[in-house]
């Protein structure tokens, strides 16, 4: 059975939960052009904190005509955000080798893995000055919890896995090395604390 759980690509910020907070869904089915693409669920529904003095995992189920989706948020509380950045700074990445980053949380719920980055054998998405493309970036962490940053590369049998612990903070910047045979990556977490108050945009004229 393949992976049913979807990867996603965001978000770029902490979400905030201050009710009601809409989830918008809207997954396809690729066709062999973008007017054949096909609608496999779309939809709109409010995600509602009903706990929100611990943290806790809110789901949700939507059924629509031909699937039903599961929706699982962390609501984490007192929590700090989490922006990491990863870079190749000796080797390069073991030709042929599949590909996972991901982050762990030790706080008190149960799914604490979250996938930054899943790649297959063909090429590790790196920029030319090093810089590993993660598909997310950001996390959010409970204050005085640690996270815990892995990589894992595999071919067939052949499992090498590397990981690193920080601390979260509310300010500042740590470091860590992960090791993958020959290939060495610096690992940069950015933390920050969560505003509950929205952004205020000038507008020019």
């Amino acid at each position: 059975m393949q992976e049913p759980c979807l990867v996603l690509t965001g978000p770029s910020r902490a979400v905030v939960l201050i009710d009601p907070l809409t989830i918008e869904v809207h997954l396809k089915v690729k066709g062999p052009t973008e007017l054949e693409d096909k609608t496999l669920c779309f939809f709109a529904n409010d995600i509602k904190d009903r706990s929100p003095f611990h943290s806790c995992l809110l789901h949700q189920t939507w059924t629509s005509k031909f699937s039903t989706l599961e929706f699982i948020l962390g609501h984490i509380t007192s929590s700090v955000e989490a922006t990491m950045y990863v870079r190749v700074v000796d080797g390069s990445w073991p030709d042929g080798f599949h590909g996972q980053f991901a982050v762990c949380r030790s706080t008190s719920l149960n799914h604490n893995k979250i996938v930054l980055l899943s790649f297959g054998d063909d090429k590790v998405p790196v920029s030319s000055d090093g810089v590993i493309e993660l598909s997310r970036r950001v996390v959010s962490a409970e204050v005085n919890s640690r996270l815990i940053v892995s990589v894992k590369a595999w071919q067939d049998d052949n499992i090498v896995e590397a990981r690193v612990e920080f601390s979260a903070n509310k300010s500042g910047r740590s470091f860590g090395v992960l090791d993958i045979g020959s290939c060495k990556i610096d690992v940069t977490i950015a933390w920050s604390l969560i505003s509950v108050v929205p952004e205020h945009r000038a507008w020019s004229q």
